[in-house]
C-alpha cells in the first residue's frame, strides 16, 4: 500500500530552530528530508508558511492540505498598538480565506494563554478566532481541552497528544562523576539544576532566592542557559556573587554539552505558573526527578514519582523542600520516570500527529 501523503505548512519555525521539537513532531531534518525510523501511513511534506499571510495562503492554496498553527500570539505581536490591531485584522482574514479555499486549519495549544502577553483582550480574542476557525485543536493535556472550550468556546474536534521526550536527539548520559569534575562540582553534593532558555515568566531569580534559604552546606544549584533579559540575568549574576553553591552559564548550551549539565544533576526545578515545559521532557529524557508547579504536574495521571510538586509562590516552601531532599530517596524514582519516557518517544508522538491529520484531511479527498 502506498503511503497517504499530506502538505502541511507549519507557522513557526521548524528547519532554522536550535529547538528540535518540530522537527521531530514532523520526522523531518533540518534539511527537510524524512527522519529514518519515522516510518508511517503518513508521508508528511513540510514546509514553513510567512505566518497566515493572505497572498501566500492564495498562492499556495492548491499546494496545501494543512496549515499548522503554533503560538499565535506571534503572528500579531507588536511593540505599537494599531500596528499590533493590523497584524491581527490580517491573522484573521488569512485563516477565513484558509478555511474558504479548503485547506485544514490545525492548531497546537501549548498553551492556554501566551506566556508573553500583547494584552488580555487581544490574546482572548485571538484564540476565540483560532478555536472557531480551526479543523483540529491539538492539546498536552487532557485538562488544557477543558479549559479551552470554557474560555474560548468552538465545537472543532479536539484531541490529546502528549509532548515528546527527546530520545536519541542529545548525546546519552555520562557517568555523574565524570559530570561533576568537569564543572567543579563535589562528588558528594546534592545538585539542582535548570536548565533552558531563561525568560522572566520562569522566575529564576524566585528558585535562587529560595536555594540561598536552604540550610545545606552539601547542595550545589547548575543554572545553564540563555538568558532572555538583561534585568533577569543580572539578578542572577548577584546571587551567584552572594551565594558560591550557585554556578550559572547564561551562554547558549551546545547540543553535545546538554548531557555535561544534567548528567552532574540528582534533581531539576522549573518555576513558574506555565502549563507545559519543553525543558520538564528533556530532564525525563535524562530520567530525572523534576520539582514543579503543581500546574505542571496535572499533565501526568501515573507515573508520578519523579514528580515532586511545590508551591513556588509561597516564600520558604522551595527551600524547606530542598532542606529535606537526600540523593539516596531521588535516585530511586528512576523506574517510573523510565516508563514514562517511554510511552513519549518521538517516533510515537509523530505517529500520533500523522494519524490525526489523516483522520481530518481524508475529509476532504
Amino acid at each position: 500500500n502506498r503511503a497517504m501523503r499530506i502538505r502541511v505548512a507549519s507557522t513557526a519555525g521548524v528547519f532554522r530552530s536550535d529547538n528540535p521539537y518540530l522537527r521531530l513532531l514532523y520526522g523531518v531534518s533540518p534539511e527537510g528530508k524524512a527522519l529514518s525510523g519515522f516510518q508511517s501511513d503518513v508521508l508528511l511534506d513540510v514546509v514553513e508558511s510567512p505566518g497566515v499571510s493572505i497572498s501566500w495562503i492564495w498562492s499556495h492554496r492548491h499546494d496545501l492540505d494543512v496549515l499548522h498553527l503554533h503560538w499565535p500570539s506571534f503572528l500579531y505581536a507588536h511593540p505599537q498598538l494599531a500596528a499590533r490591531w493590523l497584524r491581527f485584522l490580517r491573522m484573521t482574514v488569512g485563516l477565513l480565506l484558509t478555511r474558504l479555499v479548503g485547506i485544514k486549519i490545525v492548531w497546537t495549544a501549548h498553551n492556554v494563554m501566551p506566556h508573553k502577553s500583547s494584552g488580555w483582550f487581544i490574546d482572548w480574542l485571538g484564540r476565540r478566532v483560532v478555536m472557531a476557525v480551526s479543523d483540529l485543536v491539538i492539546v498536552h493535556q487532557k485538562w488544557c481541552m477543558t479549559e479551552l472550550k470554557k474560555r474560548f468556546g468552538g465545537r472543532c474536534r479536539q484531541t490529546v497528544i502528549p509532548h515528546m521526550t527527546y530520545e536519541g536527539v542529545y548525546p546519552d548520559p555520562i557517568p555523574q562523576s565524570e559530570a561533576r569534575s568537569r564543572l567543579r562540582v563535589e562528588p558528594d553534593a546534592l545538585v539542582v539544576v535548570h536548565f533552558g532558555l531563561i525568560r522572566r515568566n520562569k522566575h529564576v531569580p524566585l528558585i535562587l532566592q529560595e536555594f540561598s534559604l536552604a540550610n545545606a552546606a552539601k547542595q550545589r544549584m547548575l543554572i545553564a542557559g540563555s538568558c532572555m533579559d538583561d534585568d533577569v540575568a543580572a539578578e542572577i549574576s548577584d546571587y551567584c556573587r552572594a551565594d558560591s553553591r550557585i554556578l550559572a552559564s547564561l551562554d547558549r548550551v551546545q547540543p553535545e554539552d546538554v548531557a555535561l549539565w544534567l548528567s552532574a544533576a540528582d534533581v531539576a526545578v522549573i518555576g513558574g505558573n506555565i502549563t507545559t515545559s519543553g525543558s520538564l521532557f528533556l530532564y525525563l529524557t535524562y530520567g530525572l526527578p523534576v520539582i514543579l508547579p503543581k500546574t505542571l504536574s496535572r499533565e501526568f495521571s501515573k507515573n508520578t514519582d519523579w514528580l515532586i510538586t511545590c508551591n513556588m509562590s509561597a516564600r520558604g516552601e522551595l527551600a524547606n523542600l530542598l532542606n529535606q531532599l537526600s540523593r539516596e530517596e531521588l535516585a530511586t524514582t528512576s523506574q517510573s520516570a523510565d516508563t514514562e519516557r517511554l510511552s513519549r518517544t518521538p517516533v510515537r508522538i509523530h505517529q500520533m500527529l500523522c494519524s490525526e491529520l489523516a483522520t481530518i484531511v481524508g475529509d476532504n479527498r
